[in-house]
C-alpha cells in the first residue's frame, strides 16, 4: 500500500478538478487500475506514518460473496488478516467522484456498500465522508490525511460526514457479519464538481485488540428507484434440514447464505418462492441474506440475519436452545453470593451475544474473543458450534442463573461434561462479596453433592493485584487493557468431567445448575461461558482385541495411575500412598509388557474424593456376553411369571496373537454387569431373578459387560404368553385326500375328525397350577381355480412341479394343505399346414384355380391369397374355407377368365385364431392357351391355327397369337404328362390319331418368347368320318414347278382352311408355296374340281 505525504496529495488534488461528472458510480474492487484510483492511509509525514498501526488494504480478505476475488479492510498486521489493534487512530481511504446534478426534486442521490464492523464502543468504527476537492467559499484545496489521535473524528471533516444509520448514528460498529449500509447523499453536494469519497477506520487506545476489524466491498451511488426490500427473514431447523423463510411482494428474489465453518457461500440463488430449504448444511454459524430483484439491474436492500445452525438430535442435551432451559434473575439485592438462592424465573435476558446487557445469550461467532481478556478467550471453544454467555460485566448487582436438564445413560454417556471459561472482576472485596460463578448437579431435583459442585470467586485466585494460583489456565487482564472497573481474572477453556455411572442414576433427570453473581456493591460483574456434553467415560483409542501399549482417560478429570494389583493398599477415602502413583498425567504410556494390569482414577477437579476407576490391561483382551435359555416358572396362584437368569457364563476372553490362540481369563473378570429385562428396569446382578406379569409379552432383554474400555452386548428375546388357563390351539387344513381316507386323528383324544370345525379338551398342570386348554381347529383349505391354456409349441407346462402335456383338470395341495389349487388346462393346437403341390394348370378362359391343400393340426376357418400381379388380381381378404378341420381339401380361388396365358404367383394365407400362428403358403399357376386354337383335320391332322383364326379376349380385348418353335405331345387329361413326339415340331401333327388320347402342343409366343403348353385336345372319330375320303398325297420340294394338263384355276389352302395363293393354268406348270407344311391344291376346271393333298417339304 502507498504511504502519501502532502507533497503528493497536492498533486492528486489538482488532477481531481478535471474529473468527469457522472449520475451512476460503482465500484466493486475488480476492475484494472482500482489499486491507483483509490488512495490508501495517507498521512502528512513519515512521523505520523509510524504511529498507525491499523491500515486499509485491498485484497481478497474484504471480498463479499462468492463472486469476486477483491475489497477494502482494515488490518494490524499488514494485512495477513483482517483485524485492528489497541493502538487507537483515525485511518483514511478515498477516491475521487463527481456527481451530476438531478433535475427531479423529488429524487436523490443513494449511496449503498457491502461492509463488516466489529468495534465495540459506540463511537468507534466506520465513518464514510464526501468532502469537496476545492472548499467553495475559501477556494482552498482540501486534504484527506489519516491521524494517529483515534477515538475522536477530526472536526475540519465533521460537515462532511455522511450519515449512514439516518436518526440514529452517523458511524457503523457491531456488525461482525456482512451487513448493507444505504444511505441518502445531500443533493447540495450534487453539482458536477469533485468530491473525496472518504472511508474512515476510528478506534480509540482503550479498545482492546479484536479480530473481525472492518470491510468494504460493492460501493454503488445511483438515482435511488423503490424496490421494496423482503421483511420477516426467519430460520427455522426441521429435522435435517433449514428452512428460511421471509416476506415480501417481489417476482424474484435472490438468496446468499454463508457457512463459516466450511467458509462457503451457497448462492447467490435467483427464487420465485418466499422460502427456501437447504439440506446437508454443516452445522455451525450460518450468515443468511435475501433481497428483491425489480429487475435485471435494480435490486433492493438487503434484508440479513446471523443464526447458529444445529440438529438438537445430534447433542445429548441441547443446552443451545434457551427457550428449553430454565432462566432465572435476582428476585432481591444479593448481600451474600456464597448463600444467595432467591431466584425469579424469568424469560432469557437476551440481546444478542454483541450486547453487553445480555444476561443469558448464545454465542456462536467461531472468530469472537472476549474483549474483556484482551482478546485473548473466544467466547466459543476448539470443537464446538456455540457457547452461553450467563451473566455480564456491567455490574448492579444482579445474579442469573440458568437450568439445563437431560434424561442419565449410564449405558451410553456415564460422564457429564462442562467445559467453562469464568471471566470476573477481581475487587479485591470480602469472598462473599466478591462476583461469583456456581455449578452444582442435581438428580431429580437433589444436589449430588461436592462430585457434582464447583464455586469460583476471584480470591480463590488474586491478591493484590496478581495471580495467587498455580493453575496455569489462570490469566489476568489489566483494568486498563479490559476497560472495566477492575482487573478481570479469567480461566481458559477448562473441562470438568462428572460421573454418572452410579446405576442407581439410570433413567433419571439430571439438571445443570450455573449461577453467575455480580459484587453486592453493584460495582463490579462477572460472568461465564459455557458448553455442556456427555462421553462415555471410557479409556481413549483403546483397540478391542489388540495389544495397548498406551492408555488415554476420559475428558475433564484429575488423574492417578497405578498398578491394579496396588490397589490393596488404598486408605479408606479412596487415596493411595504416592509411591504406588504411577503417573498423574490424562495419557499413560505402558510400553509392550505381556501382562499387566492397569488402573486409573478419574477424579472430580473440584473434589478429588469423588472418583471412578478404569482398568486396562497391554493384553489383547475382550469381554463375552453370554446369555443361556432362562429357567421360566409360571404360578397361576401368585399370578406372576418369575424368570431366572444366568450371568456366570460371561467372561474375559484372552488373546494371544503370538498363536492366535484364545483362552477364558482365569485372573481377569468382566467388572461390569447390566441387564436390561425389557420392562424399564435394569439390574446389576450376575444371574437376577426377575418377575413379569401374568399378562405375559415380549421382552428385548440385554445383557451388557465390560471390561476397560471394551464391552460386549449380546440380547434374547423373551416370550411370555398371558398367565392362566394356558390355550394352546393346533390349527390344520384338513386336506381333502385325508377327508376322503378316514380324516385327520388327534393324539390328544384319539378321535377322528372328517369334518372342518374346533374342538377341545382341558388338561391340569399339577406343578403350574395352571389348566390347560387344548383347542383343534381344521381348518378348509382356500381353494383357487385356475384356467389356463397354452400353445402346443411350449409343452411341457409345468405347474407346482407337475408336467401336463394335454387337456386336463388336476388339483394340487400345498405342502400344509392350507391352499389347493385346481387347475383346467388345455392345449392350443396351433395351425399346421401344406400345399399338395405348389403348382398349378389351367386353360385360358378358367375363372378359378383348384387349390389343393392340407391342414395337419389346428383349425383354419378363414384365407386369404395374395397376388404378385396388383394389376391383374384383386386380392382375397379372409374368405371362409370350405373346410377347416384336419384333412386334404381343394379351394377354387377365382381368377379373371381373360387372362393372358402365363405363369403367375400368388400366396394362399390360412388364418389361425392366434395372428401369429397363420400359415403362409406360396404357390404358382399356369394359364395355358386354350385346347381351341388346335384343328382337327380328317383323321390324321392336328394343327394349330394361325393369327387369322386362334384370336383370345385378353385383359377384355381380342388379342391373336403369333407362334414358333413347335412341338407335339401326347399326354393325359390334365396335360401334365406328356411324352414327346419324335420329330413333331411343326404348327401340325400329320400322323394317324388315336382317338383314346390326348394330345397337346408346347409353343413359344412370337411377341415375348414365352413357352406355354396348349391345353390337351382329344381327336374326334366324327370329324375323321366327316372326311373319311381324304384326298391323295403327294410329297413335293418347297417352290417347286408342277407341271399341269388341262386349263384352269390352281388354288393353294394349308389345313385350316386359308388361302394361301392362287395361279392360272393352260397346260402349263404352277409353282409349289416356298414355306413347309401340309397344303391342300383345289384345281378348279370347267367340268369338274379336283383336291389333292400335298406336303412341302
Amino acid at each position: 500500500m502507498k504511504k502519501i505525504y502532502l507533497s503528493i496529495l497536492f498533486f492528486v488534488l489538482l488532477w481531481a478538478t478535471n474529473l468527469q461528472a457522472v449520475s451512476y458510480y460503482s465500484c466493486d474492487f475488480e476492475k484494472p487500475g482500482v489499486d491507483t484510483a483509490w488512495t490508501f492511509n495517507p498521512v502528512a509525514n513519515a512521523t505520523i506514518d509510524a504511529q498507525i498501526k491499523n491500515r486499509w488494504y485491498l485484497g481478497a480478505l474484504g471480498n463479499y460473496g462468492a463472486v469476486g476475488s477483491n475489497g477494502l479492510y482494515i488490518s494490524s498486521d499488514n494485512g495477513q488478516t483482517v483485524g485492528y489493534s489497541s493502538v487507537g487512530s483515525v485511518v483514511m481511504v478515498y477516491t475521487t467522484i463527481a456527481l451530476d446534478p438531478i433535475a427531479n426534486d423529488s429524487s436523490f442521490y443513494q449511496l449503498t456498500f457491502d461492509y463488516r464492523s466489529a468495534a465495540v464502543l459506540s463511537n468507534e468504527g466506520l465513518y464514510c465522508f464526501l468532502i469537496p476537492c476545492e472548499d467553495p467559499l475559501t477556494l482552498k484545496k482540501n486534504v484527506v490525511m489519516s491521524n494517529p489521535n483515534g477515538g475522536q473524528i477530526p472536526t475540519m471533516y465533521e460537515p462532511y460526514m455522511v450519515e449512514l444509520q439516518p436518526g440514529f448514528s452517523d458511524n457503523l460498529n457491531g456488525a461482525e457479519v456482512w451487513q448493507q449500509c444505504v444511505t441518502k447523499i445531500d443533493p447540495a453536494i450534487c453539482t458536477g464538481q469533485p468530491y473525496y469519497l472518504a472511508f474512515a477506520w476510528n478506534t480509540g487506545n482503550s479498545t482492546p485488540a479484536r479480530p473481525g476489524g472492518c470491510c468494504i466491498d460493492n460501493i454503488n451511488i445511483r438515482v435511488a428507484q423503490e424496490c421494496t426490500q423482503p421483511k420477516n427473514l426467519q430460520v427455522e431447523v426441521v429435522g435435517g434440514s433449514v428452512l428460511v423463510t421471509w416476506e415480501g411482494d417481489a417476482d424474484t428474489y435472490e438468496f446468499d447464505a454463508y457457512s463459516y465453518i466450511d467458509d462457503r457461500w451457497y448462492g447467490p440463488i435467483l427464487l420465485k418462492d418466499t422460502f427456501y430449504q437447504m439440506i446437508g448444511m454443516t452445522p455451525g454459524q450460518v450468515d443468511f441474506y435475501v433481497r428483491s430483484q425489480c429487475n435485471d439491474s435494480l435490486y433492493s436492500l438487503r434484508t440479513s440475519t446471523s443464526e447458529l445452525i444445529y440438529y438438537p438430535d445430534q447433542l445429548c442435551i441441547d443446552y443451545l436452545n434457551l427457550n428449553k432451559a430454565k432462566c432465572y434473575i435476582h428476585n432481591s439485592a444479593p448481600v451474600n453470593t456464597e448463600t444467595y438462592d432467591d431466584f425469579l424465573p424469568s424469560k432469557p435476558i437476551d440481546y444478542g451475544p454483541a450486547s453487553s446487557a445480555s444476561r443469558h445469550t448464545v454465542h456462536y461467532n467461531q472468530l469472537e474473543t472476549d474483549p474483556r481478556t484482551g482478546g485473548l478467550l473466544k467466547t466459543v471453544p476448539k470443537g464446538e458450534l456455540a457457547s452461553i454467555r450467563l451473566g455480564n460485566i456491567e455490574g448492579g448487582n444482579e445474579a442469573e442463573r440458568i437450568e439445563l436438564s437431560f434424561v442419565v445413560d449410564t449405558i451410553e454417556s456415564p460422564v457429564f461434561l462442562l467445559n467453562y471459561a469464568p471471566v470476573i472482576e477481581a475487587p479485591g472485596h470480602e469472598d462473599y462479596e466478591n462476583p461469583r460463578f456456581k455449578l452444582d448437579l442435581l438428580i431429580n431435583g437433589q444436589s449430588i453433592g461436592s462430585c457434582g459442585q464447583a464455586d469460583f470467586n476471584c480470591n480463590d485466585v488474586y491478591s493484590n493485584d496478581r495471580l495467587t494460583t498455580k493453575d496455569t489456565t489462570w490469566h489476568l487482564t489489566t483494568k486498563e487493557v479490559a476497560g472495566s472497573a477492575a482487573d478481570i481474572v479469567w480461566k481458559e477453556w477448562t473441562t470438568v468431567g462428572v460421573n454418572l455411572s452410579n446405576p442407581q442414576y439410570q433413567g433419571k433427570t439430571l439438571t445443570a445448575r450455573l449461577t453467575t453473581h455480580d459484587c453486592t456493591f453493584s460495582a463490579h460483574g462477572g460472568y461465564a461461558y459455557f458448553t455442556l456434553g456427555c462421553s462415555d467415560g471410557k479409556l481413549k483409542d483403546m483397540k478391542c482385541g489388540e495389544i495397548n501399549p498406551n492408555f488415554i482417560a476420559p475428558d475433564g478429570f484429575y488423574y492417578r495411575w497405578l498398578y491394579a494389583d496396588s490397589e490393596k493398599y488404598r486408605r479408606a477415602d479412596g487415596s493411595i500412598d504416592e509411591k504406588y502413583v504411577l503417573g498423574r498425567s490424562q495419557t499413560y504410556v505402558a510400553g509392550w509388557h505381556t501382562d499387566s494390569l492397569y488402573a486409573v482414577d478419574c477424579m472430580f477437579v473440584q473434589d478429588t474424593t469423588c472418583y471412578f476407576t478404569l482398568y486396562a490391561s497391554t493384553l489383547a483382551m475382550n469381554p463375552v456376553s453370554i446369555i443361556p435359555t432362562p429357567r421360566i416358572q409360571r404360578n397361576c396362584t401368585e399370578n406372576m411369571y418369575t424368570v431366572f437368569f444366568d450371568g456366570s457364563q460371561c467372561h474375559v476372553q484372552e488373546i494371544d496373537h503370538v498363536n492366535n490362540d484364545t483362552l477364558i481369563s482365569t485372573r481377569n473378570h468382566v467388572e461390569r454387569i447390566e441387564w436390561q429385562f425389557g420392562d424399564g428396569t435394569v439390574g446389576y446382578e450376575q444371574s437376577p431373578v426377575h418377575k413379569y406379569p401374568a399378562s405375559g409379552g415380549t421382552y428385548n432383554i440385554t445383557l451388557r459387560t465390560t471390561y476397560g474400555s471394551c464391552d460386549s452386548v449380546v440380547t434374547y428375546v423373551l416370550h411370555l404368553d398371558s398367565l392362566g388357563p394356558t390355550r394352546d390351539t393346533t390349527t390344520l387344513y384338513l386336506c381333502d385326500d385325508i377327508k376322503e381316507n378316514g380324516g385327520y386323528q388327534w393324539i390328544e383324544n384319539g378321535k377322528r375328525y372328517t369334518e372342518y370345525g374346533l374342538d377341545s379338551i382341558i388338561l391340569v398342570n399339577p406343578e403350574t397350577t395352571c389348566d390347560s386348554i387344548l383347542y383343534l381347529n381344521l381348518l378348509e383349505p382356500t381353494r383357487v381355480k385356475e384356467e389356463t391354456v397354452v400353445f402346443d409349441k411350449d409343452l411341457p407346462y409345468v405347474y407346482h412341479g407337475i408336467k401336463l402335456y394335454s387337456d386336463t383338470t388336476i388339483k394340487v395341495a400345498s405342502a400344509s394343505c392350507d391352499t389347493i389349487w385346481e387347475l383346467k388346462f388345455q392345449v392350443y393346437v396351433t395351425l399346421k399346414a401344406k400345399l399338395e403341390q405348389d403348382n398349378y394348370h389351367v386353360c385360358h378362359g378358367d375363372v378359378s384355380v383348384p387349390v389343393n391343400y392340407t391342414i395337419q393340426a389346428g383349425f383354419a376357418r378363414l384365407y386369404s391369397v395374395d397376388f404378385e400381379d396388383k394389376t391383374r388380381f384383386t386380392d382375397i381378404d379372409k374368405a371362409y374355407t370350405p373346410n377347416a378341420s384336419k384333412g386334404t381339401w381343394q379351394l377354387p380361388v377365382d381368377i379373371p377368365g381373360d387372362l393372358m396365358p402365363n405363369i403367375y404367383q400368388a400366396t394362399l394365407t390360412l388364418h389361425d385364431s392366434i395372428p401369429e400362428c397363420d400359415v403362409h403358403l406360396p404357390f404358382s399357376f399356369t394359364v395355358r392357351y386354350s385346347n381351341d386354337i388346335i384343328a382337327q383335320r380328317w383323321g390324321d391332322v392336328l394343327g394349330v391355327q394361325n393369327a387369322s383364326f386362334n384370336q383370345h379376349m385378353v385383359n377384355g380385348t381380342p388379342v391373336a397369337f403369333e407362334f414358333e418353335d413347335y412341338q407335339w405331345y401326347t399326354c393325359d387329361a390334365t396335360g401334365l404328362d406328356t411324352v414327346a413326339i419324335v420329330g413333331a415340331n411343326q404348327s401340325y401333327l400329320y400322323q394317324p390319331l388315336d382317338y383314346e388320347a390326348y394330345y397337346c402342343a408346347a409353343v413359344t409366343r412370337t411377341t415375348d418368347k414365352v413357352r406355354l403348353l396348349i391345353c390337351p385336345v382329344q381327336p374326334s372319330i366324327a370329324e375323321a368320318q366327316e372326311h373319311k375320303d381324304m384326298p391323295s398325297l403327294s410329297l413335293i420340294d418347297a417352290s417347286s414347278q408342277l407341271q399341269l394338263s388341262g386349263k384352269g384355276q390352281a388354288q393353294w389352302y394349308d389345313l385350316m382352311g386359308n388361302l394361301h395363293s392362287q395361279q392360272t393354268y393352260n397346260n402349263s406348270t404352277i409353282q409349289a408355296p416356298n414355306t413347309t407344311g401340309m397344303y391342300l391344291l383345289v384345281l378348279i376346271e370347267e367340268i369338274e374340281s379336283t383336291i389333292q393333298r400335298v406336303v412341302i417339304k
